[in-house]
């Protein structure tokens, strides 16, 4: 199970000014807890980390959030691992291209080795993690007053071929349509400047003593992520989350993602992957994920387990892996907003009659 997408944006970015370079990164880590064979994507923007890692055998994505400890180079990393409210951790060092420290599958659990190394492949796109953050309070001069914040950080390809070329392309119309070209720092500080802009223009003319009285009601925040969930010298996915507050009881929230055929250099829909006629099986298997996810018998009414239907179509909003592909559901899509975003992964051995034979291609 993924970490609830929320928790992640919070504990990801602390509200701060800065804008850097020099402490953020992106690692691929290829290792092992144990003798099982993983692979980490881990994401470093200050002194906080988010990710995934997926153990190689079923390559299902694990998201993983966490921060520096007050141990001179020592990370640890979080991931809730089942229904019950129990956590995975990983607590290591790293050292150059090379991490080294202990994964344990709950608080009290035994503590397993973990180590990995830098993963680089001359011919995998290398990528860096570029981030900004800060906060600008709507009146300075009161002591209480409402302020907005706002956090963006994307990987960007550190290399300048046909391939990344297109990739940055991606990456700056997740960021600001208007982009067509330009460094990714330059337009994550201009949508910075522009949201805080906005804010202050929204709230302009608020009376000063509901401002003084009621700060909170007036405060906004913004969080967007774009990270790498899985890549190959052929695909490229990405996860694009987001958090937006805007007033109310509570804030909208979600993760996109965009899948990238890097030989033809174009974005994958759910057509390039399955064949039309998958559709019904496809119905049938997201039921099948989802009760086996939940603990649920194979007959279980959906309706009666969360979900507004009874039955889940196929999105297109979906994320590609090496064996599987996994549908996501942002909240009030299918279920109530208490239920977070759904994560319903499907081994491509289910769907193997269903795979378009030019996908194929780029998974063999």
């Amino acid at each position: 199970m993924q970490l609830p997408r929320l928790l992640l944006l919070f504990l990801i970015f602390p509200a701060s000014v800065c804008f850097s370079q020099t402490l953020s990164w992106y690692k691929c880590l290829s290792g092992s807890v144990d003798k099982y064979p993983i692979i980490m994507h881990l994401h470093k923007a200050g002194n906080n980390y988010q990710g995934v890692y997926y153990y190689t055998s079923n390559q299902q994505p694990i998201s993983v959030t966490g921060n520096d400890t007050a141990i001179a180079n020592k990370i640890q990393l979080i991931a809730y691992g089942n229904a019950s409210g129990d956590y995975e951790s990983f607590t290591f060092s790293i050292d150059g291209e090379r991490a080294n420290g202990e994964w344990r599958k709950t608080a009290t659990s035994d503590a397993l080795n973990f180590t990995a190394v830098e993963l680089k492949d001359s011919m995998l796109i290398p990528f860096t993690y570029v981030f900004t953050e800060g906060e600008s309070k709507l009146k300075p001069a009161l002591q209480e007053s409402p302020k907005a914040s706002y956090s963006a950080a994307t990987v960007w390809p550190l290399v300048n071929n046909a391939k990344a070329g297109f990739v940055k392309q991606i990456i700056r119309k997740a960021f600001d349509k208007q982009s067509s070209s330009g460094d990714i720092g330059a337009i994550l500080l201009k949508q910075k400047k522009a949201f805080f802009t906005g804010y202050k223009k929204e709230y302009a003319n608020e009376n000063e003593k509901d401002l003084k009285e009621n700060p909170f009601t007036f405060n906004q925040d913004e969080i967007k992520s774009l990270t790498i969930l899985y890549q190959t010298q052929k695909l490229l996915t990405l996860a694009n989350a987001a958090y937006s507050y805007t007033g109310g009881a509570h804030g909208n929230h979600g993760t996109s993602y965009i899948n990238l055929n890097l030989v033809t250099q174009k974005k994958l829909a759910l057509s390039n992957v399955l064949l039309q006629n998958a559709k019904p099986t496809l119905s049938k298997l997201l039921a099948k994920y989802y009760r086996q996810q939940r603990g649920l018998n194979a007959s279980a009414s959906l309706k009666e387990n969360g979900l507004f239907e009874s039955k889940i179509d196929a999105t297109e909003n979906f994320y590609i892996m090496g064996n599987g592909i996994g549908f996501v559901y942002p909240p009030y899509e299918i279920a109530p907003y208490a239920m977070g975003e759904i994560d319903i992964f499907i081994p491509f051995t289910e769907l193997d009659k269903y795979i378009q034979p030019s996908f194929r291609k780029l998974i063999q």
